[in-house]
């Protein structure tokens, strides 16, 4: 039995999130990390090189509307061997295109693949261990954060020294490898019990969609997360080397070290809730008062100090505290709707968040590119403190309706 859950359990597990590891790698790195290396060699404006993100995003958000479906119907780990074999492919292509045409096919390949692998992890992982998944999730999200914190600073410098093409073609490598080894090991024989379970897809997001905890909870989440996100994956690299006075070196380490705070900051408020009795209501007060907090500030230093403040650094850190909620967000889910319909509200959600981050990096690629940039000695493009005023500006009011969004949710009865 116990080489039955480390052979058909808990190494399918890991290899899965192995591949979730790779795909935080592909949607952090790209464009964020190598934005001006991307506007350099393709000759592309702001918002041309954030289409590269917002691709990526669009597709992983529509299909989330699926995957969950897939995962309840078919099991997670037939909905990962059918997705990875996407998501390698395009981790292999991208590097391999000199256009921006073929670099965004690429990133409809990535995105789509990897949009299957979360939450048929997830599924799994709420079958296995039920209302005690929160922990569970936790460090499937913590280890998928690494991939983010990986690709800031330490893929920064490997790319400065190897090139970026070389590295992002050895992590398709590597993730391709990954993928064989799960295909070979992962069981689905229990896919035919939760196919029997499952009803029809439109009457389970009618059932989803029409609770109001739901839809409050789907947009707060979603928001919180895509301001973090924006920061994260677009936008915090580029702004810090322009108007913090950063290095691009230093930059990464910062975005890196935002990356290592979400991911064990969801291990902790996942411990948090457990230890409250799983009244999470007052965690995303917090979230909201947090987010209400950072983006202001960042506005109004500078408005105030101008370039240069490297306050700005911190802004951003305390930021990714309370960025990372899926360890709560996803239990909450499935205490308020049906067990069988427990995947079906985590891939709604999902998509609400990536559609979030989506919208908020077009935002932020429209903003930037009807404003003037210059190029410095290195002949990056740089954007000026007002561009950035407008930006965060815009910000700042959706971080607004974050703390308004979080103080309409309302606790499931403690039984």
């Amino acid at each position: 039995m116990k080489r039955f859950f480390l052979m058909k359990v808990f190494l399918p597990i890991v290899l899965g999130t192995l591949l979730y590891f790779c795909a935080n790698i592909q949607r952090v790195a790209v464009p964020g990390t190598i934005f001006n290396e991307l506007q350099n060699e393709l000759g592309a404006g702001a918002s041309g090189i954030t289409w590269l993100g917002a691709s990526f995003m669009y597709i992983y958000a529509v299909m989330q509307l699926f995957s969950g479906v897939l995962a309840d119907r078919f099991g997670g780990w037939r909905v990962i061997k059918f997705g990875g074999l996407f998501f390698c492919a395009g981790a292999l292509a991208f590097p391999l295109f000199h256009s921006l045409t073929g670099m965004i096919f690429a990133r409809i390949l990535l995105g789509f693949g990897a949009s299957l692998l979360y939450l048929s992890i997830v599924s799994e992982l709420l079958r296995y261990y039920g209302k005690n998944g929160g922990i569970a999730i936790s460090l499937v999200v913590l280890t998928g954060f690494t991939g983010g914190v990986f690709a800031n600073a330490p893929f920064a410098l490997l790319a400065e020294r190897f090139g970026w093409r070389n590295i992002l073609l050895g992590i398709g490598i590597f993730a391709s490898v990954g993928y064989l080894l799960f295909f070979i090991f992962a069981s689905h024989r229990e896919a035919a019990v939760m196919k029997k379970r499952r009803r029809g897809i439109r009457r389970g997001y009618w059932v989803i969609l029409r609770k109001r905890d739901n839809l409050v909870m789907f947009a707060m989440s979603a928001v919180n997360f895509g301001l973090y996100y924006v920061i994260q994956t677009v936008l915090g690299k580029k702004f810090l080397e322009d108007c913090g006075g950063y290095s691009p070196a230093a930059a990464a380490w910062i975005l890196s070290g935002m990356g290592l705070i979400a991911a064990c900051s969801g291990c902790v408020i996942a411990m948090i809730s457990r230890r409250i009795n799983n009244r999470r209501r007052g965690i995303f007060i917090t979230a909201g008062l947090v987010s209400v907090l950072c983006f202001p500030a960042v506005t109004l230093t500078l408005i105030l100090c101008g370039t240069g403040a490297k306050i700005l650094a911190l802004f951003f850190c305390l930021l990714a505290t309370t960025s990372t909620l899926s360890s709560i967000v996803l239990p909450y889910l499935k205490e308020k709707n049906p067990p069988e319909l427990s995947g079906t509200a985590a891939s709604v959600c999902n998509c609400f968040f990536y559609i979030s981050v989506a919208f908020f990096g077009n935002l932020t690629g429209w903003v930037m590119g009807r404003s003037s940039a210059i190029r410095d000695a290195a002949g990056n493009l740089v954007y000026s403190r007002g561009t950035y005023i407008a930006v965060f500006g815009i910000l700042s009011l959706f971080s607004c309706l974050v703390l308004y969004l979080a103080l309409r949710i309302r606790d499931p009865r403690i039984r």
